[in-house]
């Protein structure tokens, strides 16, 4: 499996135009976890809804978490 740069895609964006977190409004809370929490959101210009996950780096840090933190991101690719 290629991974993200070989095919052509960062980690941290998929698409050439920029999204950014004011571009979507918070609907409601979904979830809460060990690390953060999960929310409902709207994004304005598309009206799309999403789910956005919210982590505490602190938290992470503290419970020594950070590669099952990154493995789960490229899951989500």
């Amino acid at each position: 499996m290629p991974s993200p740069k070989e095919r052509g895609v960062s980690l941290y964006q998929r698409n050439k135009e920029e999204t950014v977190f004011e571009d979507f409004k918070i609907i409601k809370l979904i979830g809460r976890g060990t690390f953060g929490k999960v929310y409902l959101v709207k994004h304005e210009k598309t009206q799309q809804l999403h789910a956005m996950k919210s982590i505490r780096k602190d938290i992470v840090l503290e419970h020594d978490s950070l590669e099952s933190l990154k493995v789960e991101k490229l899951i989500l690719l």
